[in-house]
Parts: structure tokens; C-alpha cells; sequence
């Protein structure tokens, strides 16, 4: 049989042929870098928008769930509240309509980036030793 000729004389055959198209391609990632975030809430927390992972992939559409300290958003990225100090892990998940998927990795640092500010006293009395010193005590 010969698919390129009409059919017709010599070529009476007819034969049903399946071609099966797959993706076995998985999305491609571009992580991004650390995040880094100042606990200024006042009680050494932060709310930390996440980022949007950047990725491409030959299917049609996409799921992406993102891992955080807060428990797995089922979005690409969003937005975090009340992150303690410290450093983390943000995990993507990227999976594709045909099974397909990836993992990506970054950190997430929660930091006080804040000087701490002073409070004067307008009135402090400090009494000198006799080789003129004294010592003055810092109060929280």
C-alpha cells in the first residue's frame, strides 16, 4: 500500500492510521531569586507578596501551586502574612495538562532591617564620683 497515491486502481486499499501526538516535555522554569523581606509590623513579622514564577511550556495551559511557611497557595505566587523571622523555602510545583511538571526552589528571608530608635530621657540626673565619672543605665 502506498499512502501517497490516490486511492483508486492500485491502490484500493483503505486501512484506518492512528497518529498519537504526546508531550513529554516538561515546563521549563525560571526560578527567582531569594526573596528578602523587613519584619516592620512592629511585632518581627512581614507580609511578603510572593512572586509570579516566570516559565514556558509546549501544552496548553499550566497548574502552578506554590509551597510556602504559611501552607500551599494554589496560585502562582501571592501575597503572605505575618512571616516570623527567619529563612525559608518557597517551592513551585509547575504541572502541564499532559503530566508534565517541575520543581523550583527559593529561599524566602524574613529579617529586621530596622535600627532600633532611641529614646532620650529630657531629664536625667547622675551624680559624679569624686574622680568625675558616672554611670548612666540604659532602660528598655
Amino acid at each position: 500500500m502506498d499512502f501517497c497515491l490516490p486511492f483508486g486502481p492500485g491502490n484500493p486499499w483503505e486501512y484506518p492510521q492512528y497518529i498519537k501526538v504526546e508531550d513529554t516535555d516538561a515546563p521549563v522554569a525560571d526560578c527567582p531569586p531569594a526573596i528578602y523581606a523587613n519584619a516592620g509590623n512592629g511585632d518581627c513579622t512581614a507580609n511578603v507578596q510572593i512572586p509570579a514564577i516566570s516559565f514556558t511550556d509546549n501544552c496548553s495551559s499550566v497548574t502552578v501551586t506554590t509551597d510556602t511557611p504559611n501552607g500551599t497557595m494554589t496560585s502562582n505566587g501571592g501575597l503572605l502574612l505575618n512571616v516570623p523571622l527567619g529563612t525559608y523555602k518557597i517551592t513551585y510545583y509547575i504541572q502541564d495538562d499532559c503530566g508534565n511538571s517541575v520543581t523550583c526552589v527559593t529561599d524566602l528571608v524574613v529579617e529586621d532591617q530596622t535600627a532600633p530608635t532611641p529614646i532620650c530621657d529630657e531629664i536625667t540626673e547622675v551624680v559624679l564620683s569624686s574622680d568625675g565619672t558616672a554611670t548612666a543605665f540604659a532602660g528598655v
